[in-house]
């Protein structure tokens, strides 16, 4: 490193040349902004704002100009004869500095040295020649030497002031220096008066020495299938060079210029886009290269501007050279401005790279000895160009995949929430009823959220060293692999599928939730809930790659946090009163039944077999690069499925060594010595923590068969499920019963959905209903005698009224819960919570108001012959929790001109007990489908033998007339594990794990005949690739 061509100097100077070589290493020693101060050793140290200018300062010293340092206005040069001997100080004063800007190119000092005044000027070769006197023949030979040789040159100048116009340059300047507005272009201005007819002393040429990797670098980012525009200022040979250097270009490349200087004007596009034509070669064998000059006669005009836009998307590489800031910034806005939008990203390290990193959709800086405008205007900030690797094709690649995973995820979670909720709609008359709970369903965004938020910062889909191998894999986020419409219609697909099994589960299970008290809407919400929390927290499990402490504790979290939300709101008399009151002791209800249970594993179980299965036909019939390249490390491990860890960062120390050998002090690099000393300073605010360095533990599964895991998922979910329904429909059939159905309504007509709820429940026997209607038609008092078929141990009695929408939302909120609780309200409070029907009633005020509590069933039921006193016992049938919430207000029963609920249903709700009566309380708790089944009377200890004839007595006055395909039933029937006769539940198990036989089944069948297909075409196969080249191969992993 540094100036080596000082015997050459030595022996120009013994020829005559003395004089020059002095006046060119004075303007280099004097012309520049440098800053010279001293280290604690007192040795001397140059400071500058870019390399190139300290490289210029360093050699001037080298060769006996050596820069001291400058106070105020004052500059001192020691100088010393021929580079040896004794030195002498050279003092200037400085009387004006233009400064260098990307638009002049160049920089200029006005200096006085004795009487004379010198104006010192350095630049680009283009801008100083036009502004020379006389011709350079033998100075353009050697910048195109320099060019060719890949080296960055300046072209030194100076011009020597006549007496008097040094003053009336100072005099403008300063006019200018003086001014608000436009100072710099003033300032500009003032210096291009006096930047003309210079004498040139010479021109550097400094080695723009290459970072380590970076062919490396740039050959991996063209495998990821990424164009690559190099836009730099210098000269058309020097860049032509350094990008073969680079390989950015490849002699395999066609390579077509556009510069006067080459024959190829800006007015000839049509001459190089049918040069590209006749070469006949493909995109990835084009190159462009265009000179500034050039540039601005094309972006002049729309024409030149969509013709270059056109031939440049047809070539893999455009190099810009001699380009200007602005004209940097304006190739970006080119190319982001197509139809097609393609995501920019800009690398640059120096300050005139600012404008092109800022128009960039991403912009990186290289932190560097060009300075930091390119980091501090940048979105990412990296040491050397060879990390580009990493950021680009691991981090850039692995962030895509976590954004595209999170939001697809979290419209899935969306959808399914809101599907349920659609599919309850046809539950609920269409009326609006939510299937959850406001209160519960408020949680959703959080508990919902926390498993993908882990997954979404810190899922790896590809081990790193995988991807560096394989940078074709960087397509995935290029082409929007991870958001494409096949991967939309998948996550749709899966919704529906999801909601669906979702519903049909819960839905089944409800019938015997009901039968043993814990079955109302509040309950069946809750528990659908519960299910889809559980489901959606499975969903992220099974879509995470890399399993860490994070993503893991993500899931107890949100299980947890819904726990506690549980505890807190239903479970507490105080919240629930405040927030809703109808969900007190729900949890307690519903967590009491082994049906919610079932439920809980049934569904991620059943889920999770159609996402394996799904996954199976798509790796099957559209298996990406990705996949491919999972296969291949799956199938290298030892056992069918392998917890693996990249290598790069199986431990601390590995990540630690790293940071070390960055910030060594044996390392020899430039950039490695730049980034020791940075590091050495700061090292303080780098955090090398587990969390920062990616040190914390996770677990990687690596399957090697899709087909296999589809088979165990398949045959295990099979096999449990169908032990669940199994066992679901014995106890089912073992509940004994008789169903007595003694009233219909004259309109038979009904929809679909209350059609299917008016049938008995699934696997009801002939023997066991008895249709009682015509003892019962027009009468409000009947009996039925009914021969007992199956003995009946301890039956529960209840009513089943249908259709009846309870859960219809008018009906649901047409309630005074602080009337029910027996406390005071006002007539405004009533207007709006009860309609004026539900008011008033007779000419009396009705307590409490409402449609619940104006249309309570007030049928009767009595068991004549076995013993019970005459009348059933109908009480504790009701929650308790509710009881306790339900009072009769203080002057009940005295107040006058009161409707009171003894009165409206004699016989039915006591005078004792008003609102606590358990019937009553019951029948206050909305049922979730558009059908009522109430606990009517539980005989205790009780045994209806087979053979006894039953005398039933019934009362008949609840009106079903008006109802489209309304029926009246009451039913005796014993109580199992999971509720009475309702074998739908068992039904819907069985069909899941016969499903997934069939899924598992089909998986197997597939890869069977795949791998025999294989066998039939394996020597055609062979055949073809034979003649496949090495190069064709390359392309086609990249396509």
């Amino acid at each position: 490193p540094g100036f080596n061509g000082g015997p050459a100097l030595n022996a120009a100077r013994q020829a005559g040349m003395g004089q020059a070589i002095d006046d060119f290493w004075e303007a280099l020693a004097v012309s520049h902004t440098v800053m010279a101060t001293h280290d604690k050793e007192g040795k001397l140290v140059y400071e500058a704002e870019s390399p190139d200018e300290y490289a210029l300062v360093a050699a001037a010293a080298d060769m006996g100009w050596k820069f001291q340092g400058r106070k105020g206005n004052e500059l001192w040069v020691d100088v010393t004869s021929g580079g040896s001997g004794p030195s002498r100080r050279a003092t200037y004063q400085v009387l004006a500095t233009n400064a260098f800007n990307s638009t002049r190119k160049r920089m200029s000092v006005l200096v006085r040295k004795g009487n004379e005044h010198v104006l010192l000027v350095k630049g680009a070769d283009n801008v100083m020649l036009e502004r020379a006197a006389g011709t350079h023949t033998q100075l353009l030979a050697d910048l195109k030497e320099f060019s060719m040789q890949g080296l960055r040159t300046l072209v030194i100048g100076c011009k020597k002031f006549a007496p008097g116009q040094a003053e009336q340059f100072l005099a403008k300047f300063d006019t200018a220096q003086r001014e608000t507005e436009n100072r710099e272009e003033k300032l500009a201005a003032v210096a291009e008066e006096v930047e003309k007819d210079m004498a040139i002393l010479g021109a550097t040429a400094i080695e723009d020495k290459l970072q380590d990797e970076v062919p490396e670098t740039i050959e991996m980012i063209r495998m990821a299938g990424v164009k690559l525009w190099v836009l730099t200022g210098d000269k058309l040979e020097t860049a032509r060079n350094i990008g073969y250097s680079t390989k950015v270009l490849t002699e395999s490349m066609q390579l077509e210029i556009i510069d006067e200087e080459e024959g190829t004007s800006p007015d000839s596009l049509d001459i190089v886009e049918d040069n590209f034509e006749s070469g006949g070669l493909k995109m990835e064998r084009k190159a462009l290269m265009v000179t500034g000059s050039a540039l601005q006669a094309l972006f002049s005009s729309e024409d030149g501007k969509q013709g270059l836009l056109n031939i440049a998307q047809d070539c893999c590489v455009l190099i810009a050279c001699r380009v200007s800031p602005k004209q940097k910034a304006e190739c970006v806005a080119l190319i982001r401005e197509t139809d097609e939008k393609p995501v920019t990203l800009a690398v640059g390290d120096g300050a005139n790279d600012v404008p092109m990193i800022q128009e960039a959709q991403v912009g990186v800086g290289i932190a560097g000895r060009e300075g930091r405008q390119a980091v501090n205007n940048s979105d990412f900030a990296i040491a050397q160009f060879k990390y580009l690797q990493r950021l680009m094709l691991v981090h850039g690649r692995w962030n895509y995949v976590r954004a595209a995973k999170f939001t697809l995820f979290t419209f899935w979670r969306n959808m399914v929430q809101v599907l349920m909720i659609m599919h309850y709609t046809w539950m609920s008359g269409f009326s609006g009823t939510s299937l959850y709970e406001d209160w519960i369903r408020l949680s959703f965004n959080v508990l919902c959220t926390l498993p993908i938020l882990a997954v979404g910062c810190l899922d790896e889909d590809v081990p790193e060293n995988i991807v560096l191998s394989k940078p074709q894999l960087y397509r995935t986020g290029r082409m929007n692999d991870e958001m494409s419409g096949t991967k939309v219609l998948h996550m749709l697909f899966s919704a529906i599928a999801h909601s669906m099994v979702l519903y049909f589960v819960t839905m089944s299970a409800f019938p015997g939730m009901e039968i043993l008290g814990s079955g109302d809407y509040y309950t069946f919400g809750t528990t659908c809930y519960t299910c889809l929390l559980i489901d959606v927290n499975y969903r992220a499990v099974f879509l995470t790659h890399t399993h860490t402490v994070w993503s893991i504790g993500s899931v107890f979290v949100s299980f947890a946090m819904y726990a506690l939300w549980l505890i807190v709101y239903p479970s507490r008399k105080l919240v629930s009163a405040m927030l809703a009151p109808n969900m007190y002791g729900v949890p307690q209800h519903m967590v009491k039944t082994l049906n919610f249970w079932l439920c809980l594993i049934a569904v991620p179980m059943f889920a999770c077999v159609m996402d394996v299965f799904f996954m199976f036909f798509y790796y099957h019939f559209n298996p990406t690069l990705r996949d491919k390249e999972l296969q291949k490390v799956a199938q290298g491990s030892r056992s069918g499925c392998d917890a693996a860890i990249p290598k790069e960062t199986n431990s601390r120390n590995e990540q630690k060594d790293l940071l070390d050998d960055a910030t060594s002090e044996d390392s020899d690099s430039a950039e490695s010595e730049w980034l020791h000393e940075f590091t050495s300073e700061d090292k303080r605010l780098i955090d090398t923590g587990a969390f920062a360095q990616r040190m914390i533990w996770r677990k990687r599964i690596l399957c090697r068969s899709p087909s296999t895991t589809t088979l165990i998922a398949g045959l295990v979910s099979g096999v449990v499920l169908l032990l669940f329904g199994g066992a679901s429909i014995h106890f089912s059939e073992a509940c004994n019963q008789v169903r007595i159905q003694y009233a219909t309504s004259n309109n038979p007509h009904t929809s679909f959905i209350e059609w299917i709820y008016a049938k008995v429940p699934f696997g009801t026997r002939d023997y066991e209903f008895v249709d009682a209607t015509k003892n019962c038609t027009n009468t409000t008092k009947c009996t039925v005698h009914i021969y007992l078929n199956r003995t009946l141990m301890n039956p529960l009695v209840y009513y089943a009224v249908g259709p009846f929408y309870q859960n219809y939302n008018a009906y649901m909120r047409s309630e005074l819960i602080q009337e029910l609780e027996g406390e005071q309200v006002t007539e405004y409070d009533r207007e709006r919570f009860c309609v004026p029907e539900t008011r008033v009633f007779d000419g009396k005020n009705v307590v409490p108001c409402g449609m619940k509590a104006t249309s309570v069933f007030n049928d009767t039921f009595n068991i004549k012959n076995i013993g019970l006193g005459g009348k059933l016992n109908t009480s504790g049938q009701a929650w308790r929790s509710d009881i306790e919430r339900y009072n009769n207000p203080p002057d009940y029963p005295g107040r006058a001109n009161t409707s009171w609920l003894f009165e409206r249903y004699e016989g039915v709700v006591s005078k004792e007990k008003g609102v606590k009566d358990d019937g009553f309380v019951d029948w206050m708790r909305p049922a979730a489908l558009p059908r009522v089944w109430k606990r009517y009377a539980k005989l205790d200890n009780q045994t209806l033998e087979a053979g006894t004839i039953v005398e039933l007595e019934i009362t008949s006055n609840f009106p079903i007339d008006s109802i489209n395909g309304g029926f009246k039933r009451v039913v005796l029937t014993e109580i199992g594990p999971m509720g009475a006769r309702h074998s739908g539940f068992g039904y819907v198990l069985v069909i899941a794990g016969i499903l997934s036989f069939f899924f598992s089944g089909v998986a197997v069948c597939t890869d069977w005949l795949r791998v025999n297909e294989k066998c039939q075409r394996l020597f055609d196969y062979e055949q073809v690739a034979g003649t496949d080249s090495e190069e064709g191969s390359s392309v086609n992993d990249l396509e």
